[in-house]
């Protein structure tokens, strides 16, 4: 990202670091929302299994986020490749 934006679109270097402070927001919205649901889901599918006389509950059991960021990574890469214009670039082609 700092080269797209520092030297492509001639970005000044604070506006380049800015660049990150989504990636950032998502990661710590991910750590607040999906790791506590997902602890919460696992523990009540291996109480499940435990009362099924089973072990405990497979590792699958975890898949249920996965499915959902399956689903939006790639629409969100999509969405942002489409936003993109020629517009946005400075002229050289990039």
């Amino acid at each position: 990202m700092p080269i797209v934006f520092g030297e492509i679109h001639g970005f000044p270097l604070g506006s380049v670091g800015l660049a990150f402070v989504p990636i950032i927001v998502g990661m710590l919205s991910t750590f607040v929302t999906v790791l506590p649901w997902q602890a919460k889901h696992y523990a009540r599918v291996d109480e499940e299994c435990r009362a099924q006389g089973l072990a405990s509950a497979l590792p699958e059991a975890r898949l249920p986020s996965v499915k959902v960021g399956a689903v939006l990574l790639p629409i969100g890469f999509f969405s942002e490749s489409f936003r993109r214009s020629c517009s946005t670039t400075d002229g050289k082609g990039g």
